[in-house]
């Protein structure tokens, strides 16, 4: 059975994606499986002694089964949560469980962020049951008002749900944050400490002020790196660092990551040898070093998992079995999925994973191979980045759309700067002669500054990065088994027939993104805004608004660039025939700038100007009319009406109820089967006698969840209801896709 170990993990994992994503749930049917299964055992293990791989099976069988109960435990929210009383003024008392992230705030003092778990809620005075974990953001004066890891905390505010845009192939906040067990926020002028923090106190003003000293000795942008690197966090890292960083693939340095504890192990590990002390001891300082700087870090979650995928391969040499290191990835991949089995779905963990699996199965033959032509040093670096991208390649397409190019210049070049400014950084915290503490952070700093240049020429050169559309599970799944046939030692002819497979699947693969598909509308969740993309049967697309919000700044979360881009290059769409704008209010049209930044945008069609035109036969018809009250441009809404056949679909933007009336009176053609709800489910916008004349289908609200202005309205949602069409909402079913399925619409609402 010890030589079925990894298959066992991988039976495991299977069932929490059984769980996760094919909505396998255990009920009492499983549970009497799970009873059947465990007979059936008992008997095995009684009669087919000699038959070992039907044990196997069954036992696979029950390991699958509790991937599956284990995963649907980890989602449950229970009854007493926090998250209940989202949208309420709340008295909060709370501990916090992470030392504080700050930054100078605009208007003086600081701006904190921190997470902690409920111990007491109070709704207008009177206390409610709740559990649970919060984040949250406040406002303080001074230094001293700063709040301290482990400390109790009165907190007055309203609790709100996460941010959460749902869309295919993007990575959630709010599901980040419930991999963390928060499930709401809070943001608040009013808070009060209530008890210390004990020791977790002392090692948060540890760590704070080592982040301090960084505030105030160096450049707001700089010191942000320093502190992410140092410690974690990537948040007030300013955005166009990070975006340079991804371009070049090594955006994880900029957090504590599986990077930061390698080096500081490997540093260990190489001075223990340096002084003579065997392998095994320096295996062993060096794990008590990486945890020791997990204790340093805060025990940041990344750091925690770094750690132990660390240890148990520096175990691997300590125990004097430096073969296991494969079975020591897979016990601590399983070690951390038994714990929480939520980061099965975390992209630091998933890239982490990935990467590291990629070095420790593929490392010694493409090392050997490009040993026979380079320097030892060069091959060693080439083949350490070749593999680490090989292994995550699958997941960088889906989470990223591409890989870098530029990846191994800037693991030469920019990465061992942070290295160095990482050890002095370290030093830094630790050493208390302030002259010496000053000397190290001005080092820093420079090195910083200078990483933070090369890194951006390195982005900045064309063809840095190759997009990648994103992998089906079936061929990520047969990219990995041909990746581990690649490196098996195979003979000749066994060889061959490998790279005759490879040749096969590439071929297939690029015939399956050329075939023609079905017409197809994506409602994409953007929030309390609109964008909708149309990809016709041979892959042409057009986007009807772009979504976008309001920015106070630069830094501002932007709508367009962080969920309409990154979905039109999930589906494969670098070249969009035409976005048309249906009216420039800000929710509408603000993701263009971003958009068109990323995507090759052929044509812009605006109110005032719209032509009529075809595409793979779907038909794209315009009218303007005059949405409201207001004589104002803004209210000269372009309606589009897209058909094919006997198929169509009326996207309104935010129409009101005059132009609604116009379109009838005017008999134009509003027939649909799919209809976008008027201005998010206004009030003033859904009569009864338009829904009567377009009579759809489907009725589509394009809305943002816990928005300010009440949509949709309760009388918009009765009228829906008293129609006969069905309806669905982005702020409940995420991103809703209609596929053209002859002469009828399959709907596949991200959230069922």
């Amino acid at each position: 059975m010890v030589k079925n170990f990894e298959f066992l993990i991988a039976a495991y994992i299977i069932g929490l994606l059984l769980a996760a994503f094919g909505s396998l749930k255990i009920n009492m049917t499983v549970i009497a499986a799970i009873l059947l299964v465990a007979a059936i055992l008992s008997v095995a293990l009684y009669l087919v002694r000699r038959q070992q791989h039907v044990l196997v099976v069954i036992v696979v069988a029950v390991v699958i089964l509790s991937g599956v109960w284990r995963w649907n435990q980890a989602i449950i929210i229970p009854a007493d949560d926090v998250s209940k009383y989202n949208g309420q003024q709340v008295e909060l008392l709370a501990k916090i469980d992470e030392i504080p992230s700050m930054v100078l705030a605009e208007k003086g003092g600081y701006t904190v962020s921190f997470s902690a778990n409920a111990e007491r809620i109070f709704i207008n005075g009177v206390e409610q049951a709740d559990s649970g974990g919060v984040l949250v953001y406040a406002i303080v004066a001074t230094k001293a008002d700063i709040p301290e890891y482990g400390e109790t905390v009165r907190i007055y505010g309203k609790l709100a749900a996460p941010l959460a845009y749902n869309n295919p192939g993007q990575s959630s906040y709010a599901e980040y944050l419930r991999q963390k067990g928060i499930t709401a926020t809070m943001r608040t002028e009013r808070l009060q400490t209530i008890n210390r923090g004990g020791w977790l106190a002392w090692l948060g003003r540890w760590q704070q002020q080592a982040k301090l000293a960084a505030i105030e000795n160096m450049p707001p942008e700089i010191a942000a790196v320093y502190n992410g690197i140092l410690f974690g966090g990537s948040t007030n890292i300013p955005k166009h660092i990070q975006n340079e960083f991804r371009q070049t693939g090594i955006v994880h340095i900029l957090s504590v990551s599986g990077t930061h504890i390698s080096l500081v192990a490997a540093t260990v590990f190489w001075l223990c040898n340096i002084f003579g002390t065997s392998r095994r001891y320096g295996a062993l300082v060096a794990i008590l070093t990486a945890w020791l700087y997990v204790f340093f870090a805060g025990f940041v979650a990344a750091a925690v998992r770094s750690a132990l995928m660390a240890s148990f391969a520096l175990l691997a040499i300590v125990i004097n079995n430096e073969n296991n290191i494969k079975r020591a990835l897979w016990l601590s991949a399983l070690l951390i999925l038994l714990y929480n089995p939520l980061n099965l779905t975390n992209v630091g963990f998933l890239l982490s994973l990935s990467a590291t699996f990629g070095i420790a199965y593929f490392f010694g033959s493409v090392y050997q191979l490009f040993a026979r032509v380079l320097p030892k040093k060069i091959a060693q670096v080439l083949a350490f980045t070749v593999v680490a991208q090989a292994g995550l390649l699958p997941f960088a397409a889906y989470f990223f759309n591409g890989i870098s190019l530029v990846s191994l210049a800037a693991n030469v070049i920019v990465t061992p700067i942070i290295d160095v400014v990482l050890i002095i950084g370290l030093f830094s915290a630790i050493v208390p002669l302030i002259i010496v503490k000053k000397l190290a952070l001005f080092l820093s700093m420079w090195g910083l500054k200078a990483a933070i240049w090369i890194n951006s020429g390195l982005a900045k050169l064309p063809g840095g990065r190759i997009y990648l559309p994103a992998l089906t599970w079936w061929q990520a799944v047969t990219y990995y088994i041909l990746l581990l046939f690649a490196t098996l030692k195979l003979q000749f002819n066994k060889r061959i027939l490998v790279i005759g497979g490879a040749a096969v699947w590439l071929i297939v693969l690029l015939i399956w993104i050329s075939l023609p598909t079905k017409l197809q509308i994506h409602f994409i969740d953007v929030g309390e805004g609109a964008a909708t993309l149309v990809i016709t049967p041979h892959h042409h697309a057009v986007l009807l608004d772009s979504g976008g919000n309001y920015k106070k700044s630069a830094e501002s979360f932007d709508v367009g660039e962080r969920v309409v881009a990154p979905y039109l290059l999930h589906f494969g769409i670098r070249q969009l025939d035409a976005v048309v704008i249906s009216h420039q209010h800000i929710d509408h049209a603000g993701g263009l700038p971003a958009v068109s930044a990323a995507v090759t945008v052929n044509r812009v069609i605006k109110n005032g100007a719209a032509a009529n035109f075809n595409i793979d036969g779907v038909d794209f018809v315009f009218t303007e009319v005059v949405s409201g009250e207001s004589s104002n441009a803004n209210e000269h809404m372009l309606i589009t009406r897209v058909s094919s056949g006997q198929l169509s679909a009326l996207i309104t933007g935010d129409l009101g109820m005059n132009g609604e009336y116009e379109l009838i009176k005017r008999q134009i053609p509003i027939n649909a089967d799919i209809l976008e709800i008027g201005h998010h489910g206004s009030k003033t916008s859904t009569s009864t006698e338009f829904l009567q004349a377009v009579q759809p289908h489907y009725a589509v609200i394009s809305v943002g969840r816990d928005n300010r202005y009440g949509h949709p309205t309760a009388v918009v949602l009765d009228r829906i209801g008293q129609s006969t069409a069905k309806m669905l909402r982005t702020d409940i079913n995420g991103a809703i896709i209609f596929e053209a399925d002859g002469a009828e619409w399959m709907v596949k609402p991200f959230i069922n």
